[in-house]
C-alpha cells in the first residue's frame, strides 16, 4: 500500500529505506509543519478572545438583569399611583414603557451570551481539529512489512492527501501468506 503524509510540512527524519521491515504503526519519518503550528497559535489565541467575549456578554447580561429588576420596581411602584390619579398617566407610560425596553434589552443580552458560548465551542473545535492534525506529523506504518519504496528525503516538501497532485512517501508490502481460492 501506498503511503502519504496527513499533514503539510518539511521531512525531519526518516527512518527506513527501502526493503527495512517494519511494524505496523511504527514510525516511517517524521515531518515538521511550521504552517500548521501558527494555526494552531491562533487558534489559541481565538479560543482566548471568544471566551473573553462569553465572559463580556455574561458581564452585560448581569448588568442589564439588574436594570430589568429595577424598571420592574419602579413600575410596580409607579402604576397603582397612576390608578389611583396620584401620578399621572404620561408618568405611568413612560414606566412601563421603560419596563418592556429592560425586556427587550434582556432577551437581547440573552442571546449575545448564547452566541457567545457558541463562538466559544465553535473556537474549541477548531483547535480540537488543528491539534489531531498536529498527530498526523508522524508518518506511521499501516502494518507490519516491508518498505518496498521510499519517495522522500531529508527536507522534502510533502503535502496532506492521496489526490494526484501528491505523492507517496513510502510503499509497504505485507509478507504474510496469502492463500487464493
Amino acid at each position: 500500500t501506498a503511503v502519504f503524509s496527513r499533514a503539510d510540512g518539511y521531512v525531519t527524519r526518516r527512518l527506513v529505506d527501502i526493503g527495512d521491515r517494519v511494524q505496523g504503526g511504527q514510525t516511517l519519518a517524521e515531518i515538521e509543519s511550521p504552517e500548521l503550528d501558527q494555526q494552531i497559535l491562533e487558534a489559541r489565541a481565538t479560543l482566548q478572545r471568544t471566551r473573553a467575549g462569553l465572559q463580556q456578554a455574561e458581564a452585560a447580561l448581569s448588568q442589564v438583569q439588574a436594570n430589568l429588576r429595577l424598571a420592574e420596581l419602579t413600575a410596580g411602584r409607579w402604576l397603582p399611583l397612576a390608578a389611583k390619579g396620584v401620578l399621572s398617566q404620561q408618568d405611568a407610560d413612560e414606566k412601563q414603557a421603560l419596563l418592556d425596553a429592560r425586556r427587550a434589552d434582556a432577551a437581547a443580552a440573552t442571546a449575545n451570551v448564547e452566541s457567545a458560548r457558541n463562538a466559544v465551542a465553535a473556537s474549541e473545535a477548531a483547535l480540537r481539529r488543528l491539534e489531531e492534525l498536529r498527530t498526523f506529523r508522524t508518518v506511521r506504518a499501516p502494518f507490519a512489512g516491508v518498505v518496498t519504496a521510499r519517495n522522500v528525503d531529508v527536507g522534502t516538501l510533502v503535502s496532506a492527501g492521496s489526490n494526484s497532485s501528491a505523492r507517496e512517501l513510502f510503499r509497504v508490502a505485507q509478507t504474510r501468506t496469502l492463500r487464493v481460492f
